[in-house]
């Protein structure tokens, strides 16, 4: 089972949690983020873009929010050099 370490929310910056999910599935994390509302999966290539401030985080952040509250299971990806938020399972 994956270890969980201390982070912070790679989407709204609050204190959070971590694991490592996969290397299947691209290298990507899961966090769980109260703030958030939930639990989102982000793969390795995007959460470098992300930590350089690429791209803007407002709306991945909307989008990511917006699946958790549906009880999806949202996914940060990044595709043609943007990140998008794509349905990875359920809550």
């Amino acid at each position: 089972m994956p270890s969980t370490e201390a982070a912070d929310c790679i989407l709204c910056g609050a204190p959070t949690s971590r694991r490592w999910r996969d290397q299947q599935d691209r290298g990507s994390y899961r966090y769980r983020c109260a703030t958030c509302g939930g639990r989102y999966v982000i793969t390795a290539d995007a959460l470098d873009q992300l930590r350089r401030g690429m791209p803007d985080t407002a709306e991945l952040l909307a989008t990511a929010r917006s699946q958790i509250q549906a009880g999806t299971l949202p996914r940060v990806v990044t595709k043609g050099g943007r990140q998008w938020v794509e349905p990875a399972g359920r809550q």
